[in-house]
């Protein structure tokens, strides 16, 4: 990612952030975004390596994953996201529970 805004990297809909210095996306991470890209609400996935914007999303430390609403709002964080959780954070925010 270049120096630009991060809110013009993100999709329309929602996004799915990974945010890590070293750019290592694990398996469970890679698993979620697959399974989202393709669902009734696709959430596009993105890696972010930058080390301006970990630090600004405050993973300098430690990678987390981000959902994004589609107006660029944080929806929920995880340091260690499941599907079950991020389907869950998806469902809430689409008003659906």
């Amino acid at each position: 990612m270049d120096t630009s805004w991060l809110l013009h990297a993100l999709n329309p809909g929602f996004t799915g952030i990974w945010f890590s210095l070293e750019g290592k996306v694990p398996a469970e991470v890679a698993r979620i975004q697959a399974a989202l890209s393709g669902g009734e609400t696709p959430v596009a996935p993105l890696v972010i390596t930058e080390a301006a914007a970990c630090a600004r999303y405050g993973v300098v430390g430690e990678p987390a994953f981000y959902l994004f609403r589609p107006d660029g709002h944080i929806a929920a964080r995880w340091r260690q996201p499941s599907l079950t959780a991020v389907e869950g954070a998806l469902a809430r925010n689409l008003g659906r529970i």
